[in-house]
């Protein structure tokens, strides 16, 4: 695993932003990702990687990110 410090992670777009401008502004920021959201309708959990994110990276990540919620590591925008 690669060595992930708590204090990196941030929350990167402020509250008021839609999934478009999140998307928008990470655009070219990015090696590899996990994005997890519903589709435009509200139905349907959509789940998308990069291709070279294995699968044990997503739920490292999604662990990450879930220690951090719990913690309140993540910083507001």
């Amino acid at each position: 695993w690669r060595h992930i410090s708590m204090s990196n992670i941030i929350k990167l777009a402020p509250d008021a932003a839609s999934a478009d401008d999140i998307l928008e502004d990470a655009l070219g920021s990015f090696k590899e990702l996990l994005i997890i959201g519903w589709d435009k309708d509200g139905d349907f959990l959509r789940v998308m990687t990069s291709s070279s994110l294995s699968s044990a990276d997503s739920v490292f990540l999604m662990k990450l990110f879930e220690t951090a919620l719990i913690t309140n590591v993540l910083q507001d925008a």
